[in-house]
């Protein structure tokens, strides 16, 4: 008897959950949904998306609710013998919004090369879906593919969004986004905060404000032990003469000129000149030599920049080059840099050799040791601020760390659209 008790207490519980009602009321809508896809009814597949719904695709296409609409209904017409599953994996319930990340699988039939024919395509999601609590229930208000893989006559394609993406309507370039990806272990939860050297005084605005939220903002700063950046310093180096030069022609913000160092959270967690150079010289790596490869690589992503943009930017650098840069010169150096920004972990990972490298990896392996440190005096939730090409790396040493992927938000950098007139 006792034991029954027990249990009916138990099943009373779990029912009065939130979260566990939130997911299972959010994954019934995704079965109806899914169902109604594989018979071919866009109107009800898409029922639970709010009026003002986007979709965000991984090569960074966003499209309303009206447009994702439309491209259902042509692209059912086409299918034939669909299947289709969502799955959640992962759910975060603040009040009456929900973050979820799911997984989703789909197969169908579809016109092959010869008339008549055809041929399965297979494709494979995850993404992170906010959902919101109405008087209608739980209507979904956005998602956002984070990694796709489709198969289609044998042929595999892959696309994973990186810490930088360029997002894009109707095809054109609106603006460029910095990710902020959350990694939790027990009670202890780790941000890795893609930081933009130069971007939006709004973007800077934004993380000065988020930062008030941690215990600790660990930043890069290749500098004497806890030495933190003046604002009002002069410029004393080529490199940040050249930071400088890049800010103003692109119209944008400095980050060491935006964000608030003095803040009692920040916490210098990178090398200091001297262990830069002693690493350097340990591995036989050269500045020279390091730019080199990145030029190397950087010429290789020259093929994700608009043909238009390559060919204006083409006919507009010398006058940019003599006269400086025009509002309209700026958002087209704004848009041809972030597209290139989208291949930044293939840039950086060419400085990675066997051994790795001591910009990337040995930087990495500073900051995770200041991580280690901050999280053993028992602080609760860390944010690594670190350049945007150096997260790939910092994300698989979390994970050896046992933090797992939990959530993932970003944040505007960059508006790529031309100024009114």
């Amino acid at each position: 008897m006792k034991r029954l008790l027990l249990l009916a207490a138990w099943s009373l519980a779990a029912a009065a959950d939130p979260l566990s009602e939130a997911r299972n009321a959010i994954q019934k809508r995704y079965d109806l949904a899914d169902r109604a896809f594989e018979k071919g009814d866009a109107n009800k597949a898409s029922a639970y998306l709010s009026p003002d719904f986007s979709f965000t695709s991984a090569q960074g296409d966003r499209f309303t609710v009206k447009q994702l609409k439309t491209r259902t209904e042509t692209m059912l017409k086409r299918c034939s013998k669909i299947r289709t599953g969502t799955k959640i994996t992962r759910i975060q319930l603040t009040g009456k919004r929900a973050t979820v990340q799911v997984q989703s699988h789909f197969e169908a039939q579809v016109p092959g090369f010869w008339p008549g024919s055809k041929t399965t395509h297979q494709s494979d999601e995850k993404a992170q879906d906010s959902w919101i609590l109405t008087g209608n229930g739980w209507l979904q208000t956005s998602s956002s593919n984070l990694f796709s893989t489709s198969t289609r006559d044998g042929k595999k394609e892959q696309s994973q969004v990186g810490y930088l993406r360029v997002i894009r309507e109707d095809g054109t370039p609106v603006s460029l986004e910095a990710e902020i990806a959350s990694f939790r272990k027990g009670n202890q939860t780790v941000d890795l905060v893609a930081a933009l050297h130069v971007g939006e005084h709004s973007y800077y605005q934004q993380l000065n404000q988020d930062f008030k939220s941690y215990d600790a903002i660990l930043y890069e700063l290749i500098a004497p032990e806890n030495v933190r950046p003046q604002a009002d310093e002069a410029s004393d180096n080529a490199l940040t003469d050249g930071q400088m030069l890049l800010t103003n022609m692109l119209g944008l913000k400095f980050q060491l000129h935006e964000i608030d160092y003095s803040a009692r959270n920040f916490v210098h967690a990178d090398l200091t000149p001297e262990q830069l150079y002693a690493s350097m010289d340990k591995r036989g790596e050269s500045a020279k030599q390091m730019i080199f490869q990145m030029l190397q690589e950087s010429l290789g992503s020259s093929t994700d920049i608009d043909p238009a943009d390559a060919l204006a930017l083409n006919v507009a650098l010398p006058r940019i080059m003599i006269k400086g840069a025009r509002p309209g010169d700026r958002a087209l150096l704004r848009r041809v840099f972030a597209q290139s920004f989208q291949k930044i972990e293939k840039v950086t990972a060419a400085l990675s050799g066997p051994n790795g490298s001591t910009l990337i990896n040995v930087r990495n392996q500073k900051a995770l040791q200041v991580a280690e440190r901050e999280l053993a005096r028992g602080r609760k939730r860390l944010a690594i601020f670190y350049g945007a090409g150096h997260m790939v790396d910092l994300e698989a040493r979390l994970k050896k760390l046992g933090f797992q992927p939990q959530s993932v938000r970003y944040l505007k950098a960059w508006d790529l659209r031309e100024p009114k007139t």
